[in-house]
């Protein structure tokens, strides 16, 4: 990660996310003084976890119905017509994992 220049991570879920704290650490890399880690569902693990996780919560189970709902009514569309969208609220849970990066005013 410092290699390439990145000064954060944004990982797929948040017990990847740790997972990449936790590489990060073993590394010699300290969170979030080198690097920002953040993860995606604000899970219990990321709030008990040292640092705290900084996670994007979102409404996993409204998803999961939206995309059945959406796909049903793919289904139903006579070919070339466009499907339907749906807007979910997510949000930025911001605790211990990112700061600024190193070098920022």
């Amino acid at each position: 990660v410092l290699g390439a220049g990145a000064t954060g991570v944004i990982a797929y879920n948040d017990l990847m996310a740790i997972g990449t704290i936790e590489g990060l650490a073993d590394s010699g890399v300290e969170v979030p003084r080198e690097v920002s880690v953040v993860g995606v569902d604000d899970t219990i693990a990321g709030r008990v976890n040292r640092p705290k996780l900084t996670s994007i919560a979102m409404p996993t189970q409204e998803a999961g119905r939206s995309a059945v709902d959406l796909l049903l009514h793919a289904i139903d569309l006579p070919a070339g017509r466009s499907a339907a969208k749906t807007t979910l609220e997510t949000s930025l849970v911001i605790r211990e994992s990112t700061a600024p990066p190193p070098g920022a005013k």
